[in-house]
């Protein structure tokens, strides 16, 4: 019982030490995203957010019976006060997954996943691998 309880605790360590070590990463390969917060007319306080439309790609899963987000009277509220308008990628659960892979694996990415289901292994893997890194301009 006790040789099983440290076999526990050394495979915890390890796991958080492995989590820990690909979250750091290493800088030297790291992007400058440029803040192009300025080209929207980006306001610090109050609404709309930004003077001139701006246009986002989301891709998520949306349970069958849910409305498309688009036709959404609060989505629509949403855009009209923040001046954000945002293309949404409604997947069914039922391909969302293997979509996703492919979303990922194509470089391909949308500017936000919404009710994706991404994993703490896939946020790792995908963060060491530089995919977030294709998202600058």
């Amino acid at each position: 019982m006790a040789t099983s309880r440290k076999l526990a605790v050394a495979g915890a360590l390890m796991a958080g030490t492995m989590l820990f070590t690909a979250c750091s990463g290493n800088s030297k390969g790291t992007a400058e995203i440029k803040d192009s917060s300025a080209d929207f007319g980006f306001q610090q306080s109050g609404l709309p957010i930004v003077k001139d439309t701006l246009t986002l790609k989301f891709s998520g899963t949306k349970t069958a019976l849910a409305p498309d987000y688009n036709t959404m009277s609060l989505v629509q509220q949403w855009e009209k006060d923040t001046n954000v308008h945002i293309e949404w990628q409604n997947l069914p659960e039922t391909v969302f997954k293997e979509k996703k892979n492919l979303i990922l694996a194509s470089g391909d990415l949308p500017d936000a996943f919404f009710n994706s289901g991404l994993t703490d292994a896939e946020i790792a893997t995908y963060s060491a691998s530089g995919t977030s890194s294709r998202w600058k301009d």
